[in-house]
């Protein structure tokens, strides 16, 4: 997987915000998440897999897509409520 724009975005330093707008859209940010925190429960395994093949394109802009996903880590499910929910349902 090739993504075009890497070159413009390793030069310039910016944030790939319409990339990372387009991969919430897609189903691709927070897909692991539980559905009741507002992500679609895929299995951790698919997720990765997803991101590995991003991260051949272009491993700055899979960090980017997927670096929100942080937060679902074990833990008190109090806190994942208040942070998944927050992560997973806002708009991108």
């Amino acid at each position: 997987m090739d993504l075009p724009q890497r070159r413009a975005h390793d030069r310039s330093g910016e944030f790939p915000l319409a990339i990372c707008r387009e991969a919430f859209k897609r189903g691709l940010m927070n897909s692991h998440i539980p559905t009741e925190y507002g992500g679609q429960h895929e299995a951790v395994l698919d997720h990765c897999m997803v991101m590995e093949e991003l991260a051949t394109g272009c491993s700055g802009i899979a960090t980017a897509i997927d670096g929100n996903g942080c937060v679902a880590v074990p833990g008190d499910p109090g806190r994942h409520r208040r942070s998944e929910a927050g992560a997973s349902s806002r708009r991108c």
